[in-house]
């Protein structure tokens, strides 16, 4: 709408007042109402603004939502006498309107039917020669808080110069009980990277001043190749970009802007692992086949990423070179006594074999991070040695160079 705004030199201002931000409802028909209502207003408005104005407020004696969709402008406005035919189809209004366009035509008729269907009202209040507003009035039931799953899943980084898409997303990624930490540079997001060992996940904008999202990616990539953090490219760039993201050192991104329905699928592809609950000791301890456990499907995936066929294995050289070295980490901090030194190492290395679909050890590196016990201690640089193999193995079967 803004492009179109601008080209008929308007200004488009959009404003939003949200009590109750998940809703259960038909978006697409929503979505549809909004493009009627605006694409008209912007049509038959010479000079001023037009304003979109959504706002949602909750029921206080049932579970659902009222929406409320405005949408004023400041043209010729409609005659009174005209007020019952507008949202007839194929109606042609008499006044300035009509002599400089073609009508409202089918779109308002359309949206009376719709509001209709979904249960709601359409109310017009103008003043003419001064400009129109139109108000949809929508219910919608409340959807349920079901996305708690991710609670205690470590911290998530958001990256954006802009204020108000910091807070939009820092928001909505709330609503999944997620703990977020907020930066408003790129610089801001690598230092937040390197002194919080809780982040597990950073959505960063593509687009900042300064260093962008492409660079800050490809430099923390080449300082923690084996961080275990993963990167979200945030882009109005839509999925043509996608290449380009990933071969910086993103795993994946989302289109500006957000919507839960996403955010949903990339926590869960990104967030999801075995709960402490499930991972506490059924029996004394895991069997060696439990700990070279290999997801084949992910780590397959990772030979499609980066700008040549050789990624996966440089990938995996790093993990070999640095996994090591967290392990014995883990066992110095053990003969030290010191649990607390012994759960940020070991996260480490939980989140690397993550990344590499190396279950098995990720599980196991949970139970230390869980509850640090000598045994399973004692089992890690085992179970480290054998997942290497297996992966090697893997890796030898795809032929890769």
């Amino acid at each position: 709408f803004r492009d179109a705004a601008e080209r008929k030199r308007l200004e488009f201002r959009v404003l939003t007042e949200i009590a109750a931000p998940r809703l259960r409802g038909d978006g697409g028909r929503l979505r549809q109402i909004v493009v009627n209502l605006v694409s008209n207003a912007i049509k038959f408005t010479e000079r001023g603004e037009v304003l979109l104005h959504v706002r949602s407020t909750r029921c206080s004696e049932s579970d659902s939502a009222r929406v409320e969709i405005i949408v004023s402008d400041t043209g010729p406005g409609i005659a009174k006498a005209d007020h019952d035919r507008v949202f007839e189809a194929f109606t042609q209004l008499d006044a300035t309107r009509s002599r400089r366009h073609d009508g409202t035509g089918l779109g308002l008729a359309i949206c009376r039917q719709i509001v209709s269907l979904m249960g709601g009202r359409i109310e017009l209040a103008n003043h003419p020669g001064r400009g129109t507003t139109f108000t949809v009035i929508v219910p919608f039931a409340l959807a349920p808080r079901a996305q708690s799953r991710f609670s205690g899943r470590g911290g998530v980084l958001i990256v954006d110069d802009d204020a108000t898409n910091r807070a939009v997303l820092a928001a909505m990624l709330e609503e999944f009980s997620l703990e977020v930490v907020a930066a408003a540079s790129a610089d801001e997001g690598l230092r937040a990277l390197r002194e919080r060992c809780d982040l597990h996940l950073a959505f960063i904008d593509g687009q900042m001043p300064g260093m962008d999202g492409l660079e800050m990616a490809r430099v923390w990539r080449e300082q923690r190749p084996d961080s275990g953090v993963a990167l979200i490219a945030l882009t109005a760039q839509g999925s043509s970009a996608k290449p380009l993201f990933l071969s910086a050192g993103f795993d994946d991104f989302v289109s500006k802007p957000a919507t839960l329905e996403r955010l949903e699928e990339v926590l869960r592809r990104w967030l999801s692992r075995p709960t402490p609950e499930v991972a506490h000791r059924e029996t004394d301890s895991p069997s060696v086949v439990e700990t070279v456990e290999i997801d084949a499907e992910r780590f397959a995936s990772l030979a499609e990423l980066g700008a040549d066929r050789s990624f996966r294995a440089r990938l995996l050289d790093v993990f070999g070179r640095d996994a090591p070295e967290l392990v014995a980490e883990v066992e110095r901090a053990t003969a030290r006594g010191e649990p607390e030194a012994v759960r940020r190492a070991v996260h480490r290395l939980r989140s690397s074999a993550a990344q590499l679909g190396a279950v098995g050890l990720a599980r196991l590196c949970e139970r230390i991070e869980s509850e640090p016990m000598a045994d399973d201690v004692t089992r890690l640089r085992g179970a480290l040695d054998a997942t290497i193999v297996e992966l090697r193995s893997l890796m030898g079967e795809g032929s890769e160079a």
